[in-house]
């Protein structure tokens, strides 16, 4: 559940594609800047800049649509045009080291880390078939829909009362990916402690990632958030595989009637 929302969170922000250089002698002609940091590239530039989104929006305005920069040590791509994204359509697999700062959070089997046969496979079967066009208009709208309405009901009883959109926005993302993607309808409790654990977690995530070195007190708040959601996921696992047959097939659905080629059900 966390990685479908993550990942729903960062196509969000930004789409990039990640290439890898076939050789540190080969002309590199794309253009970019160049590593601020040897070790960290321009992770620290990123965080200067309040985010990845920030950052790339401000690259992209410098240098056009396809531009490059420094992941820690990897040189990356990233593209925001409609042609270079058809260009770049039959492209796969992704350099696992590009998301290694986030395994903590999504564990070694994430289909983050799924290359090869393997990551095919499972996104054939698993994600396309959950997220075809035809599920997105018959479920996902339906939900999505029922969900905005319903908070607008809440809405409209603020008259007057000032609406927080950041979290407004992230917990009907939560609520509506819950529902449709694991076939959980959620409490306003279980809703509201997701929402902190996910903010605790990604924080950890972007000091990590910015180079912050790890202290105990911020370690200790990550495993408890992190464990909540895993607790979260196992329950819902149990829930639905109880489901009744007659039922809308969900995304967790796919994964558990396939659960020969599950490695884990905590990702």
């Amino acid at each position: 559940m966390l990685s479908i929302i993550l990942v729903a969170i960062i196509f969000v922000l930004s789409v990039i594609w990640f290439l890898y250089r076939r050789s540190s002698k080969q002309k590199f002609d794309i253009p970019g800047v160049d590593a601020s940091h040897p070790e960290m590239g321009n992770l620290e530039d990123i965080g200067r800049a309040g985010g990845l989104h920030q950052y790339l929006t401000k690259l992209h305005k410098d240098f056009g649509p396809v531009v490059s920069f420094y992941w820690g040590k990897q040189r990356v791509v990233s593209i925001a045009s409609p042609e270079a994204f058809h260009d770049t359509r039959r492209l796969f697999d992704r350099p696992v080291c590009l998301f290694a700062p986030f395994e903590p959070l999504m564990g070694a089997n994430s289909i983050q880390y799924a290359n090869g046969d393997i990551g095919r496979y499972r996104r054939k079967n698993h994600y396309d078939a959950a997220l075809s066009p035809m599920a997105l208009r018959t479920h996902f709208f339906d939900i999505f829909q029922r969900v905005l309405n319903e908070r607008m009901i809440v809405w409209q009883s603020m008259e007057g009362k000032p609406i927080g959109l950041q979290s407004e926005m992230l917990s009907m993302a939560i609520q509506s990916i819950t529902l449709a993607a694991f076939g959980l309808l959620l409490s306003v409790d279980d809703g509201h402690r997701i929402e902190e654990a996910y903010h605790t977690c990604w924080h950890e995530m972007e000091m990590r990632i910015q180079g912050q070195a790890i202290n105990p007190k911020r370690e200790s708040e990550f495993n408890r958030a992190r464990n909540f959601l895993f607790e979260k996921i196992k329950e819902i696992v149990s829930q639905r595989r109880q489901r009744a047959g007659d039922d809308h097939k969900c995304f967790i659905d796919y994964l558990l009637d396939d659960s020969e080629h599950v490695l884990s059900e905590e990702h």
